[in-house]
This record gives C-alpha cells, structure tokens and sequence, in this order.
C-alpha cells in the first residue's frame, strides 16, 4: 500500500446547520425516477438535523425528522430536490435525471503536477459547496481483494460504499460522489471519488459516521477517545439510559502450518483475525469495559440490578453480541 502526505485537500458540502432541538416524528417514504423505477442509495436528510437515511433497493427509506423542516434528497445522476416536510408522515418523491453531468476524477499518480491538479480541483469544488471537513493524512491505494487461500478481510466493506460523517463542528458531510470504508487494521475511515484513489480522514476532525454495506446492513462508527485514541468504535445500541460499543481490533495472522508427515499443527492460509471489546456507557459517562459474561453485566447494569435480573430470568440463551444488543434495549425502555 502506497502512501503520500497531502495536507488540507478534502472538500466537503455541509448540508445542515446547527442542530436543532425540537419534537421529532418518524417519517418513511420511497424515492424513485419520474418514470416510477425506484432508486437505491438515493440519500434523504433532513437539513436542521445531523441524521439521514439511504433507500433500500425498493426506493425506501424511514427517518426520523423535525416536522417543521425541509428534506434534502440527492441520488447520483439526478437533480437535487428539496420538500417542506410540514408535519407528513409519507412521502412518495420523484426525481429528475440530471442533463450532462460529467464526473472529474482525482488523479491517481503521485507526481507534484497531478497533486496540484488535485488540490486545484478539490478548491473549486470546495469554493462552490462550502467549506472543508478535514485534512486529510496521506493518499492511499486500498486493496479490497485479497488472495484467495487468505480468509477474513482488513476492512468493513467488501469495496468501496456509500455514507455519511458528522464532524466535530457537528455539520453531516454527504455526496454522491463520496464512497467510504473503513480499514479494521487501522482504524482509518478511508475516502475516494473514483474507486481507485483514497484519502484517509483526519479522525481528530471526524464524531462519527455510517457506512452502507451492499447487503444493506448499516455501520455506525463514533469517535470516542475515553475507548481509543487510534481507532472508531462501533455503536451497537444506544439510547437514554445507556450505550454499548464496540471497538475493533483486526489482526493478520501469517499461516503456521507445518508437518512432519505424521502429524500437522497450525493453518495452511493467512487470516484476518477481528478481536472484539466490548464497553457499556451509563450515567456517569464513562467507558467500562464488559466481558460477555452475567457477571460482568450485572456489575455495568448495577444501577438497574433489578431490570437487569428480570432480562437475564427471561432470556436464557448464550450471551453473545446478539444478547447484549437486546439487553442494552431492554434497559433503555
């Protein structure tokens, strides 16, 4: 892998102000072209919130939204449209395919010409949608595929996917021709416009983001420094009352197979290994780092010992990730 430093060159488009604190509905919908095909990956905001959704390959998406505000809806390919939300609930949007669109590539070689270019791209797109959202720390060329004896992968994503971040000025940065992933080995959010060059994002100016797998399956990642400094966490519930996390910590093991024609120890391929922690976040705030096991639990949970014995007599089954996802929601009612 192959990197760069290039300073102070992602450009971004902040598409909602400060957020704002008001009544939130629950709003669903679809989205598709004006000859009634639904569109996926279409992304619905809405723009006095930090929050949106992408549709599902139906054209359908669900979100929760200020009433009195505006929905912004972009898809690559067509026209931007925006709808006074006015205290509706279901929406049916169609959009416009946009007339003579021409994408503008990042370079994808290292020489001081094609930096240039870049940067001179990047500062008119920056002069035009708004201002930056972060530096970023080097120019990287991922590999997603990996030889085939190899299992396991260092990233999230099998390729490039779309997504949305917050940053630390609490602005939602999002467009069509941003794809992100995030490399496990790392811990580095990792940007492109054409699938073949990436930028990796400065995470001192990242508070989270979510990633869209092609399965549908959404990522949710925040930065939390009381957990790691180097690395984002995974957000496997959250609510009033507390937030689990998860915090991911990807190794590559080298195979160790060997044999002396009698007996065989170790593995005939390489492997990504992923190592999971664990930490629940009650009122105090603070991190505390959790075992799947009762024990452990009922210690995290100790300020609601009573709720968290009525969920353990009731739910019997093996404690994995799965089990303390339903825990932390059954502690949030």
């Amino acid at each position: 892998m192959y990197m760069k430093k290039i300073k102070n060159i992602l450009p971004v488009l902040l598409l909602v102000g400060q957020f704002v604190n008001a009544q939130t509905i629950k709003i669903s919908g679809t989205v598709s072209n004006k000859t009634g095909n639904p569109l996926h990956y279409a992304f619905v905001q809405d723009k006095q919130m930090k929050n949106g959704a992408y549709t599902d390959e139906t054209g359908s998406f669900t979100l929760d939204v200020n009433p009195q505000s505006k929905l912004r809806v972009n898809c690559a390919g067509y026209n931007d449209t925006t709808i006074n939300i006015d205290n509706k609930t279901s929406f049916t949007i169609a959009l416009s395919q946009a007339i003579g669109v021409i994408a503008t590539p990042i370079a994808n070689n290292t020489s001081t010409s094609s930096t240039n270019i870049v940067e001179s791209t990047f500062r008119d797109q920056v002069n035009l949608n708004g201002p930056p959202l972060a530096a970023v720390q080097g120019t990287i060329f991922p590999q997603f595929t990996v030889k085939e004896e190899t299992r396991g992968s260092r990233y999230m994503l099998p390729g490039w996917g779309h997504g949305f971040v917050v940053n630390s000025k609490d602005s939602l940065i999002q467009r069509k021709d941003f794809e992100f992933n995030y490399d496990k080995t790392t811990g580095a959010l990792l940007l492109t416009q054409d699938g073949r060059s990436a930028i990796e994002v400065d995470k001192d100016l990242v508070k989270s983001f979510t990633l869209y797998g092609p399965d549908g399956v959404q990522y949710m990642f925040e930065n939390v420094p009381a957990i790691s400094k180097n690395r984002y966490v995974t957000v496997v519930e959250e609510g009033d009352k507390y937030k689990i996390y998860k915090l991911i910590n990807t190794e590559f093991v080298k195979s160790d197979y060997s044999t002396n024609g009698i007996t065989t120890v170790g593995n005939p391929y390489d492997e990504y290994v992923d190592k999971a922690k664990y930490y629940i976040v009650g009122k105090s705030g603070v991190p505390q780092e959790v075992s799947l096991r009762k024990k452990a639990l009922k210690q995290a949970f100790a300020e609601d010992g009573t709720k968290a014995d009525q969920y353990f007599q009731t739910n019997n089954s093996s404690i994995d990730e799965n089990y303390l996802r339903g825990m932390g929601e059954y502690m949030n009612k």
